[in-house]
This record gives structure tokens, sequence and C-alpha cells, in this order.
């Protein structure tokens, strides 16, 4: 299955946005999208992520400092 865009017109028409090569009379299925602004779902998958994240840690987590590294990983870049 190929997916193709296309711009909607008007109820009867699309604009196709790369020509297509199929006979005449053949059959097609669209799909309709909704619109959804990328901007939009990036920020939201964003928020997501950071909530998703501070689910792991309670809030009396304790602070771990640098004085506590018994052995140092030498492949570590800081």
């Amino acid at each position: 299955m190929r997916m193709i865009e296309a711009e909607v017109i008007d109820a009867n028409h699309l604009k196709l946005l790369y020509p297509i090569h199929i006979p005449p009379d053949s059959k097609i299925m669209i799909s309709i999208l909704p619109n959804i602004n990328i901007d939009d779902e990036y920020e939201n998958w964003v928020e997501f992520s950071i909530e998703q994240v501070a689910n792991f840690y309670s809030k009396d987590e304790p602070e771990y400092s640098d004085d506590l590294i018994k052995k140092i990983n030498p492949e570590f870049i800081q």
C-alpha cells in the first residue's frame, strides 16, 4: 500500500501533491487524518515524558553528592 498526500480543494475534489501512475478506473481508499498541529503534539509528548520521569522519583528522594563515588568510571565524560 502506498500513502499519497493530497490537499482538499472542496467537498468533491482533491489536489494530489505528487502524480500517481495507476490505470483509469482503479479503486482507491482514502483515510482522513485529524488536523493535528505537529508542534502541539510534540509539546504534549514532552510534557508527558517529564511527568513519567518524575513518577520514578519520590519527593523525599535523597540527593547524592560526588563524594559518595567510590570508584570513578574513566569512560564517563562530564
